[in-house]
């Protein structure tokens, strides 16, 4: 059984730790016991009412936001294919700045929006004033945008890529109104109205896709088909949390925009971050083609943030109301076991890792197989990304937002010199290489600052057997040469086998061994 961390004294802003008793101690708000764990003294929070909607909301919004990946790679050996590789550049450019924006704009409100949603028994004055100015920062930020498209695109060296800007800044004030929707259905609890936006905007997303480009609109039609999903995602949004945007409220937006400014900071340095690879790439000399084969590695690098996105809300959501409860030992739990969650991903970026060149072959075609090398390394920056996301949302719900921010902020000013260092003489290579290393960094200052706070790490054993089970999964579809519907095989049986090796070397503890197969096999158990 992993140990959970105990709180230092004088190190955490929580009173915190339980007596040694094990006594079953009482649940005020639920009106139910509390499992104790007999080896630490502290809630088990998984055996809860609490526990069970944050797994059971964890996985509906992974499930939903994960379509994503079919649909993503659908669509992307769809472009590839139709675009080639110039093309796809421009598009991958286009989108990777037009989502900077998006992204921060999301991030900066959404942990705001959780947790005062979270803690305010009468939500809906937050709802509006949230609406607003979710809405009024896109329409802002769509100009800002449009304005800068022409500057932006000669700087680059790619004079076509200025209409290609102009045109997708139509979709940021869309997408911002979308995400306003959906944090707020997370901070009421309603995890599974907030994943069936995501069904709409990826499967809206891949029909625009197969329609309009193939009409022959190429680069202007796949734009417009990332407008029309953010259109599908808000009008399922709104259908389920019809927020009154235009209604009075007496929540004052300084309020938000007081708790959300460490939150921008965070967010927009780590969104910049998370794609200044490319950028400085095509910067610095790179190609289009060069860029469109990055660009590809990025588009498959994105599975652990899909991962990060379902956990770090949700968690936000279920800690605000336990600290809001009382519950702080069992929301200090809670904070351990989403940095344990962050380290199990290591073997499966391993075997992604391993596979790389195999992946990139039956996605994209064998013109795009130069990318392996590239989705070998940034499969691990994106497992220091999601650590990095996950730890904020742990920190917003102690009020300690700003340490998210110290901790990201100085990455990008260091990326872009390692990157102005290494791109020129080892090209996508050292790109993606610096990105991996500065990633990995800032994950390991970001469990340090949740272990400062909360007093909450995962165990040495936890390490140990992830760093196990990644060696093993990746050597294992390293020794097996796979393709088509063999490579599917492949993946899903070494997939299965770490999870199975995680159970049979005792990383599952046993309140979370029957929560995973009452969520999986979506049956309840009364106790």
């Amino acid at each position: 059984m992993a140990e959970a961390g105990a709180a230092p004294r004088g190190r955490t802003r929580f009173a915190g730790r339980l007596s040694g008793r094990r006594s079953v101690p009482q649940n005020v708000a639920m009106g139910e016991p509390v499992t104790v764990d007999a080896d630490v003294g502290e809630p088990t929070p998984w055996a809860s009412s609490h526990g069970r909607r944050t797994a059971s909301g964890i996985v509906w919004v992974f499930l939903a936001d994960a379509l994503i990946l079919p649909t993503g790679i659908v669509t992307a050996g769809f472009l590839t294919r139709r675009l080639g590789p110039q093309d796809y550049g421009l598009f991958a450019l286009a989108t990777v700045l037009v989502s900077w924006g998006e992204l921060s704009i999301a991030a900066m409100f959404s942990r705001a929006t959780i947790r005062f949603v979270g803690a305010a028994k009468d939500w809906e004055p937050i709802g509006a004033t949230v609406a607003r100015s979710y809405l009024t920062a896109g329409a802002l930020l769509a100009l800002a945008f449009a304005l800068a498209a022409y500057p932006a695109s000669a700087w680059l060296g790619e004079p076509r890529l200025a209409g290609y800007l102009a045109l997708a800044a139509v979709d940021i004030p869309l997408f911002s109104l979308s995400q306003a929707h959906l944090n707020v259905l997370v901070g009421r609890g309603g995890f599974r109205l907030r994943a069936a936006a995501p069904v709409g905007r990826w499967m809206g997303r891949l029909a625009l896709m197969l329609l309009l480009v193939g009409s022959g609109l190429s680069v202007p039609g796949a734009i417009a088909a990332n407008i029309g999903a953010s259109i599908c995602e808000l009008a399922v949004a709104r259908a389920g949390m019809p927020l009154p945007i235009s209604q009075r409220s007496d929540f004052s937006p300084r309020r938000l925009f007081g708790f959300a400014v460490p939150l921008f900071v965070f967010a927009f340095s780590l969104r910049v971050f998370d794609r200044l690879d490319l950028v400085m790439l095509k910067a610095l000399g790179g190609t289009a083609a060069e860029a469109g084969f990055y660009g590809a590695a990025q588009s498959l690098s994105v599975a652990p943030l899909i991962f990060s996105g379902a956990v770090s809300t949700v968690l936000l959501s279920t800690m605000t109301r336990l600290l809001r409860e009382g519950q702080e030992a069992a929301a200090r739990r809670m904070a351990r076991d989403g940095l344990r969650a962050a380290v199990a991903l290591l073997p499966f970026a391993a075997m992604t890792a391993g596979a790389a060149d195999e992946i990139v072959a039956a996605i994209f075609g064998r013109p795009f197989v130069a990318s392996g090398p590239f989705l070998a390394l940034l499969i691990f920056a994106g497992v220091g990304t999601t650590t990095m996301t996950i730890a904020n949302a742990v920190l917003t719900a102690a009020e300690r937002p700003v340490l998210s921010a110290y901790n990201v902020a100085p990455l990008l000013p260091l990326a872009i010199v390692a990157h102005s260092i290494v791109i020129p003489r080892w090209g996508p290579v050292g790109a993606a290489a610096v990105t991996t290393a500065i990633a990995a960094a800032g994950a390991a200052i970001a469990a340090a600052l949740v272990g400062r706070v909360w007093g909450a790490l995962p165990s040495w054993a936890t390490c140990l057997r992830s760093a196990l089970l990644a060696a093993l999964a990746f050597a294992a579809v390293r020794l097996w040469p796979a393709s088509g519907p063999w490579l599917v095989a492949k993946l899903s049986i070494a997939s299965a086998l770490v999870v199975g090796g995680f159970a049979v070397l005792g990383e599952l503890e046993t309140a979370e061994r029957r929560l995973l197969r009452e969520v999986l096999l979506r049956r309840s158990s009364r106790r």
